[in-house]
């Protein structure tokens, strides 16, 4: 499965490496900061941008791990039909992208994630 990273803080970080731990391949990182995709990108071997024009239109899954309100703006520029879009906020309802794809879901953690202190147990819940 292959996988485009929308954020490149702790999110994104975590999400990212764990999912190329258990075998899924990020084929991209996409961040308004070009360095900070860049380092990501660099730590995830894999493409990076700063404008979400150059997104990957190949992947199978899209997460995005930005802010709620630049969450909510995005939703109305961008559209990937029939992909699978992922986002982190707690605060957004799946309604409020519903134009972005029809296959929408919601990681949203329980507790606070940092990328400098990434947890290492190997076991975690999703609900």
């Amino acid at each position: 499965m292959k996988i485009v990273l929308i954020g490149s803080g702790n999110i994104a970080t975590f999400f990212g490496k764990k999912f190329q731990t258990a075998g899924f391949e990020i084929v991209q990182v996409i961040s308004y900061h070009l360095s900070h995709a860049e380092q990501l990108a660099n730590q995830l071997a894999c493409s990076f941008s700063d404008n979400m024009l150059d997104v990957n239109r190949d992947a199978d899954v899209y997460l995005f791990a930005v802010k709620d309100d630049v969450l909510l703006e995005m939703a109305k520029r961008i559209f990937l039909p029939d992909k699978l879009v992922i986002h982190t906020a707690g605060s957004i309802h799946l309604h409020e992208l519903a134009m972005m794809s029809n296959q929408l879901a919601c990681l949203w953690c329980v507790y606070s994630i940092s990328k400098k202190e990434l947890p290492d147990k190997k076991i975690f819940p999703l609900w």
